[in-house]
């Protein structure tokens, strides 16, 4: 099943977490308005809806906000792929 996950934007382009993460940089985000950033989940697996081509983000599902973000901090649990 094909859900959606949300990250607070304050606190993933603030500090860094504890634990691993990935720091995608210099990309546009789809952002709930009042949810924050948007991440497409599928099975197990995940993906941001970001990419470095604003007009790739644009096409992606509509109702977001479209917002280029110098950095975000992406946690990951490496369990996830062992």
């Amino acid at each position: 099943m094909s859900t959606y996950r949300y990250l607070d934007v304050e606190k993933h382009t603030s500090t860094p977490p504890d634990g691993f993460a990935d720091i995608l940089r210099d990309r546009w985000w789809q952002v709930h308005p009042e949810k924050g950033l948007v991440i497409y989940t599928t099975g197990g697996a995940f993906s941001p809806l970001c990419n470095t081509n604003r007009s790739v983000v644009e096409r992606m599902p509509a109702g977001r906000e479209v917002r280029h973000l110098d950095f975000v901090w992406l946690p990951h649990d490496c369990k996830d792929y062992a």
